[in-house]
């Protein structure tokens, strides 16, 4: 069964004063740990510390760049002489057989752009396909939502007219009944009086 625990505010309070100065004692032995500097001077080293670990950062950064570009150039260079000797050479290969085999390799060049031309009609033609899709469905999902909008705000007007109606119904009947009781008192009153 959990202790109950019965303390006025004074003791709690006490208690309260305790762990603070607990605390503070906890807090002045750290700081008799540390070096003893002005709040001012922690900050100016915490950001002095702060600025050197970013521009350590920016440094690296800037030299991994510098090694990605230097790298990027280096393959871009070799893939470049490494595709011109084999263009040298293919076109060499085919300066020789030329003669023989130029009607053959202009019907694969043109067929090769024909198959490029189909597919890349072919992704554009899809690409439409699926952005019409796409418009068609938000539009539906428009409509669908103004149409719920729509019914809901219908729903809440109805609501809040017969609501209205039937307030003003009300009302009515109280101001007849209480005209109802006027007209009985001063008739009373009138009849007492002409008598």
């Amino acid at each position: 069964m959990p202790k109950v625990i019965n303390a006025t505010v004074e003791e709690l309070e006490a208690a309260r004063s305790e762990l603070k100065g607990l605390i503070a004692k906890l807090n002045k032995g750290k700081a008799d740990k540390e070096e003893v500097q002005p709040p001012a001077t922690r900050v100016q080293n915490n950001v002095d510390d702060l600025t050197e670990i970013v521009n350590q950062n920016a440094k690296v950064a800037e030299e991994a760049v510098g090694k990605f570009r230097q790298e990027t150039k280096e393959y871009c260079d070799g893939s470049l002489s490494t595709l011109k000797t084999e263009v040298l050479s293919t076109l060499a290969e085919e300066e020789e057989a030329r003669t023989s085999g130029q009607t053959q390799l202009e019907a694969q060049i043109q067929q090769l752009d024909v198959d490029v031309r189909n597919a890349f009609a072919d992704e554009l033609t899809s690409l439409c396909v699926k952005i019409e899709e796409e418009f068609a469905t938000l539009r539906q999902d428009l409509t669908d939502l103004i149409e719920r909008t729509a019914t809901e705000a219908a729903a809440h007007t109805t609501k809040v007219q017969n609501e209205l109606s039937a307030e003003l119904a009300d009302l009515r009947k109280q101001a007849a009944d209480r005209d109802a009781e006027s007209r009985m008192l001063f008739g009373g009153k009138l009849k007492a009086q002409q008598d």
